[in-house]
């Protein structure tokens, strides 16, 4: 699909998912390379229970994990669990909060209750969302370990000033927790992604460079 703009992310697949026709999507990456039964190993691990199926991402070289399981935060970051560990072949991998959206599949009908892809996010923590979205629609997400793809990590990004990155991160999170909590839970917690949030601001600046940077640094880091 061929686009005038640069939508980032979001917006092309979203493109995408309006030109396609079938009743499953199978969203991959382009720096990331596949094993020849990647798609029919995310298909079949579709079911009633499981309307999303995640890839097990290795790194490029396929020495260690890239993505196997997420998890998000209360403060709506997202996070790999594993990442840049050893796999095991026979490693117990189950339900997973979201997919990797770089190598995932999930039915049309999933898609679309969830609401998909969300444009204004441009790029990050976008799997993140739509996992929380179509685990509210009450649709489960898995990991298939035989769907096996490998994935140069940062080969898109890395062309990208990490300032930017590091704004489009807090932004998306800000407006996940703002779009995706409820009127009851939204109080209890607003407070504090907000201070963690301009925390995070404060972490790039000088004053901060000093050993309280290391003492914030669990809390601050994506």
């Amino acid at each position: 699909v061929a686009l005038a703009e640069n939508r980032g992310f979001t917006g092309g697949n979203a493109a995408g998912v309006a030109a396609a026709t079938g009743d499953v999507f199978v969203f991959v990456n382009n720096d990331m390379r596949f094993e020849p039964t990647f798609i029919s190993r995310l298909v079949d691990g579709l079911d009633q229970h499981t309307a999303c199926t995640a890839a097990r991402v290795m790194s490029w070289d396929g020495d260690t994990i890239d993505f196997v399981r997420g998890t998000s935060s209360f403060e709506a970051r997202g996070f790999q669990e594993l990442f840049g560990k050893a796999y095991e072949p026979g490693m117990a991998l189950a339900d997973s909060f979201f997919p990797n959206c770089g190598a995932f599949a999930v039915t049309r009908r999933a898609y679309e209750e969830s609401g998909g892809f969300d444009p204004v996010l441009f790029a990050y923590y976008d799997d993140a969302d739509l996992g929380r979205r179509l685990r509210m629609a009450g649709h489960g997400i898995r990991t298939v370990a035989d769907a096996v793809a490998y994935h140069r990590h940062g080969a898109t990004v890395s062309t990208q000033p990490h300032a930017h990155k590091r704004f489009v991160l807090a932004r998306n999170a800000l407006w996940i927790v703002l779009r995706n909590y409820d009127d009851d839970t939204l109080p209890h917690v607003l407070s504090a992604v907000l201070t963690l949030a301009g925390l995070r601001v404060a972490q790039d600046l000088v004053w901060l460079k000093s050993p309280l940077r290391d003492l914030l640094r669990p809390w601050l880091d994506p």
